[in-house]
């Protein structure tokens, strides 16, 4: 077999006492519980014994298992969830610290540990949906085909980034050496240069006044908008090192460090994972609701009396208004576009990898856009809709929020 040269020696160890009858066992590296499966961490795979034929089954993260070596007293069922006959329970192992979570066949899950938790941020815990539109009757061209797809856990903004949010991170960069502002624009002092956040738009709720970004009077919550690619990957930055994490961007040539433990955009197939409901999401049309009105802002109902700040009385809204999705994640249907990090390439959609898709090396058709905003009819709206824009493009419902 293919992979079988990469087993750590202590799999053959545990196959013996597993066969001798004992199941109290910790090869380095390694994490479990219980003895009914295993996962490595160092190997970064699921190994597990089938009942009945005896035999090792491994994966590679990928949902698709291969059958390895004979042992004993194992069951799988699903992935990344395995069953244990002896307590009569499942378990999954929470992607990212190696804890586990332990379910009973009838009652809530129950960490065995501690969960992955940080201020503001909802756990998304890890699992296979449908990518792209499920709905079939109004999607567009490039939601297709649509395509099963594994998510590893991330913890992701409960709101999309709020203009005070941004304030206190540009504040805290400009603070730091790290940005060149001027009452016109802000760009990253050092690397690659370029506009973060478009200070002269009429539309843009922030404003340098000289020695710090202040927010404009009663938009505090608002979504930060006329902020580009480039502007939300360096906020993710920089909001990494004023907490003491690693950041994740390379400002020169602004690649994404995916080991680092900093905060970084989304990938397309995490936004929609997400916008789902995760893996036991409802698939409904927008996030959260089949029906917009009760989960998104958009054109519709953007016309809120006294809301004057953009075109008549529509505009964006402030967070966290409408109601969540399955999650406990507001706004990924509406109010401002969500900038990821994948570049826009249908040839890469269309053969996107199962695992953990993180999109093409590059593409001439920009990045990635999700969600909808305010100015916005519904049908852009949906949790499958896809759009895009260059990197360096602002406009007043481009927005973002974070992941780690």
């Amino acid at each position: 077999m293919k992979s079988a040269g990469r087993i750590p020696f202590g799999i053959i160890a545990i196959v013996f006492i597993l066969s001798a009858g004992a199941y109290a066992w910790q090869p380095s590296g390694w994490v479990y519980h219980n003895g009914d499966y295993a996962y490595s961490g160092n190997e970064c795979e699921w190994y597990y014994i089938e009942r009945g034929n005896t035999q090792w089954w491994f994966n590679l993260n990928t949902g698709v298992w291969s059958r390895l070596y004979e042992a004993a007293d194992w069951h799988y069922y699903d992935w990344p969830y395995v069953y244990s006959y002896f307590v009569d329970a499942w378990f999954w192992q929470v992607p990212g610290d190696g804890t586990w979570c332990c379910r009973l066949s009838s009652g809530e899950w129950t960490l065995i540990g501690t969960q992955p938790e940080a201020e503001g941020m909802v756990y998304v815990e890890g699992g296979t949906f449908t990518m792209g539109d499920t709905w079939g009757a109004d999607g567009n061209h490039d939601e297709l085909p649509t395509h099963s797809v594994m998510v590893a856990g991330f913890l992701m903004d409960k709101y999309q980034v709020t203009n005070q949010k941004m304030a206190e991170v540009l504040n805290w960069a400009e603070e730091h050496g790290k940005l060149a502002a001027s009452t016109s624009s802000v760009s990253n002092a050092s690397g690659d240069n370029q506009e973060l956040l478009d200070l002269d738009s009429p539309y843009c709720q922030i404003s340098w006044d000289g020695s710090s970004f202040v927010v404009d009077l009663g938009k505090g919550n608002y979504p930060c908008v006329e902020v580009s690619w480039y502007g939300a990957a360096a906020c993710c930055n920089y909001r990494s090192e004023k907490e003491g994490l690693s950041p994740c961007y390379d400002l020169s040539d602004w690649s994404c460090d995916w080991n680092a433990n900093g905060y970084r955009l989304p990938t397309e197939a995490e936004w929609e994972y997400a916008a789902k409901g995760g893996w036991n999401g409802s698939y409904t049309k927008y996030s959260g609701s089949d029906n917009p009105d009760s989960v998104a802002w958009y054109w519709e109902n953007s016309d809120v009396p006294g809301n004057s700040e953009f075109w008549s009385d529509r505009g964006t809204l402030q967070v966290g208004t409408k109601a969540a999705n399955e999650l406990g994640i507001h706004d990924m249907a509406g109010n401002v576009w969500e900038w990821c990090n994948d570049w826009y390439d249908l040839d890469y959609y269309e053969s996107s990898p199962t695992s953990n898709p993180r999109g093409p090396p590059d593409s001439n058709m920009g990045r990635i856009l999700r969600g909808g905003s305010w100015y916005c009819i519904a049908h852009y709206c949906r949790v499958a809709d896809r759009s895009r824009s260059h990197s360096s493009h602002t406009n007043f419902g481009y927005g973002f929020r974070c992941v780690r």
